[in-house]
């Protein structure tokens, strides 16, 4: 959102109306994710058995060390994403605060827009198997803050660093080190959540 949110910087002098358009991200952000999570804590109360709790973490932990492996591109592979970016035309098209509203409702459901890392997928079963629709919003909802968050963190770094040439290349060959860093966080979650649950499976047996 490097591109995109430049007019924010240079055209909201007002700083009351630059926190008011940050809010309206967040509230769409937060929204679209805390429902999507919701809906996918549902779907897991309904398909998945209690019993197999354990199991199928041993499994959604399996599966992230296997897709820890497109994050470090070994053998080739690439982080499962897809290619479409968020509409960077509805700033013009639709005015300042629908454009913050959508952007936020778009990228909080995380499916729709680029993925540079695999963490996201891994967490989207991990609410399936747990089969709560509270802890669905929440845990997806942090998501959506998160988002915000990185939307200041990048608007701030704009404004002070506007002046500067090259600022929006080497802000985004940041992605790469922080790629590296959710791939090693997913890569120990998952192994921590392989020996917790064989343990879990030793006790029950």
């Amino acid at each position: 959102m490097i591109g995109m949110v430049r007019p924010l910087v240079k055209r909201t002098a007002n700083h009351w109306n630059w926190l008011y358009l940050v809010n309206l991200y967040g509230v769409g952000a937060t929204t679209s994710s805390a429902l999507f999570g919701s809906f996918l804590g549902a779907i897991g109360s309904l398909i998945v058995p209690s019993i197999w709790f354990a199991q199928l973490v041993v499994i959604v932990a399996i599966f992230g060390l296997l897709i820890t492996l497109s994050d470090f591109q070994i053998a080739g592979l690439r982080t499962p994403t897809t290619t479409r970016q968020t509409c960077s035309t509805w700033w013009a098209l639709l005015g300042q605060r629908q454009a913050m509203v959508l952007w936020g409702l778009d990228l909080g459901l995380g499916f729709t827009t680029i993925r540079v890392a695999s963490l996201y997928w891994v967490v989207l079963l991990v609410i399936i198997i747990l089969s709560s629709p509270l802890l669905g919003a929440i845990i997806l909802c942090s998501y959506g803050l998160g988002l915000t968050l990185n939307l200041v963190v990048g608007l701030l770094l704009l404004d002070r660093l506007s002046q500067c040439d090259g600022v929006p290349i080497q802000v985004l060959r940041l992605w790469q080190p922080l790629k590296q860093v959710l791939a090693l966080i997913l890569l120990f979650w998952s192994l921590w959540m392989i020996f917790l649950a064989l343990g879990l499976m030793h006790v029950l047996l």
